[in-house]
């Protein structure tokens, strides 16, 4: 217990380089790696028995409607280290527990601690448009001169499972796209291929009515994203013309949409640069760089895949789900 609060006191006073994460699980946990509902499971059922936690237990009912949602989508470094503090002084102290929980509640959503597919309880998916241009024609829409952006919140960010159109009362359309997320000092730090749903009906109608069209783009699941893989190459060699990334999605094995990322009209670099002379963007953050044509309807049963690859065929991200 004495090496277990001497990690604590260095977790809580930001000395991340004394604190042995593998050590603390081994001798906390008896698995190494856990999901976020059985780490939260763990919690609500410390014994009641053993008054001194009983502080803590209660104030963590208190705040669990508040930071369930953004707990499920922390990277388990920050799991782990949020609430491990709470766990160690509760089973040692009665008279630590609430004020260490408290530091603990306050300091939740400005964690910075890096896991290798880290979101951030307030990231944010920054989504340009119209940024292939046959794309652009395709939906009737005049290519724009310069960057443009609409925002998803993380909420509706997806990371795994099917994709629900059955029950959505619009008309759902894949946009496969190249995603970028940001690391520390705001740069491209890893890539994934990305599905930003769209409810087609809704935005045709709300454009119609010169309203704005968020309804149709931040309903819940509509931004799908894929592994992260880390990039090591610049924002433009992503669109080299002969070693660029390729796009590419599949409905029931069939190709709808395949496209260079080369053949942008604008590129992820211009993006990237409208995008930090005004937003408040922050690590973590992702930025979804356009569709290229052939986007459509989904119907429930619909098998897809998407990926994004390198011109050898070297799958770098990829999605397969299906459609209910």
């Amino acid at each position: 217990m004495v090496w277990l609060r001497g990690q604590l006191q260095s977790i809580l006073q930001n000395q991340d380089n004394q604190v042995n994460l593998l050590e603390l699980r081994k001798r906390i946990f008896h698995f190494h790696r856990y999901s976020a509902q059985q780490f939260l499971r763990f919690y609500q059922q410390i014994p009641s028995s053993k008054a001194h936690i009983r502080p803590f237990r209660e104030m963590l009912h208190q705040q669990i409607n508040r930071f369930l949602k953004p707990f499920l989508i922390l990277s388990v470094a920050e799991q782990y280290f949020s609430f491990l503090q709470a766990y160690v002084s509760g089973y040692s102290s009665p008279c630590s527990c609430c004020s260490l929980v408290l530091m603990v509640f306050d300091s939740f959503h400005n964690r910075g601690f890096q896991g290798p597919d880290m979101v951030r309880a307030s990231m944010a998916l920054w989504c340009s448009i119209r940024t292939f241009s046959q794309h652009a024609t395709e939906l009737g829409n005049e290519q724009p001169v310069e960057p443009v952006f609409f925002v998803k919140p993380n909420n509706c960010l997806q990371a795994s499972g099917s994709i629900k159109v059955s029950t959505h009362p619009g008309t759902v359309h894949h946009e496969v796209e190249c995603v970028i997320r940001l690391n520390e000092n705001l740069q491209l730090d890893a890539i994934a291929v990305g599905l930003d749903l769209t409810d087609r009906e809704s935005q045709s109608m709300l454009r119609e009515e010169q309203l704005p069209w968020s309804r149709a783009k931040c309903f819940k699941g509509s931004a799908v994203v894929g592994n992260f893989s880390t990039w090591t190459g610049t924002l433009s060699d992503l669109c080299d013309e002969s070693n660029g990334l390729i796009l590419c999605l599949k409905v029931n094995d069939e190709v709808r949409q395949k496209e260079k990322l080369s053949s942008m009209t604008i590129k992820p670099e211009a993006q990237m640069e409208s995008l930090l002379n005004w937003a408040p963007v922050q690590q973590g953050d992702y930025i979804f760089t356009g569709t290229p044509s052939g986007v459509d309807q989904l119907f429930p049963g619909d098998s897809v895949y998407a990926s994004l690859e390198t011109v050898d065929g070297v799958v770098i991200s990829n999605i397969d789900t299906i459609c209910v």
